[in-house]
């Protein structure tokens, strides 16, 4: 198989990524049933087991917005890093992700001046390295996410 073909060969049956993804899908269900079983076929321990999480990543918004679509209701988390859109099911987390920076517009609000410390010779590596002090101009940014986000 090269680098530019769409399918897989799989016992002398050829796959499309669809089917790929959809036999990873049921196995990945498979396992969380056999999970369930196990949990169940030991009474005693599952009172141990922490919360679990299952999280689910999009790359694009218009992946993600599809997909939440699909959770019905749900509770929106952000992060430093992602928005999150939190289906529960009891104590279980369903956590579909998107990077914020794929959802969202970062925008500069305004200007700071900061004090950062700084090498004087950039270039000089052995420590200990020789430090000053300076005032550097800083953006101030907000983060401007969907409507339906706030």
């Amino acid at each position: 198989m090269t680098d530019t073909d769409t399918t897989e060969t799989t016992d002398e049956v050829e796959l499309t990524p669809e089917q790929l993804d959809a036999q990873a899908g049921a196995a990945y269900i498979a396992d969380l049933r056999a999970l369930a079983d196990w949990l169940e076929a030991n009474p005693g321990l599952a009172h141990l087991v922490t919360t679990p999480s299952v999280y689910i990543f999009s790359y694009s918004e218009t992946a993600w917005r599809e997909r939440n679509k699909l959770l019905g209701s749900f509770d929106k988390e952000a992060s430093d890093y992602y928005l999150s859109a939190v289906k529960k099911f009891g104590n279980i987390r369903l956590s579909h992700n998107i990077n914020r920076e794929s959802a969202c517009t970062k925008q500069v609000t305004g200007t700071r001046i900061v004090t950062k410390e700084v090498p004087i010779d950039p270039d000089y590596e052995a420590p200990p390295v020789a430090t000053k002090f300076v005032d550097v101009e800083e953006d101030i940014t907000e983060w401007v996410c969907p409507p339906e986000w706030r």
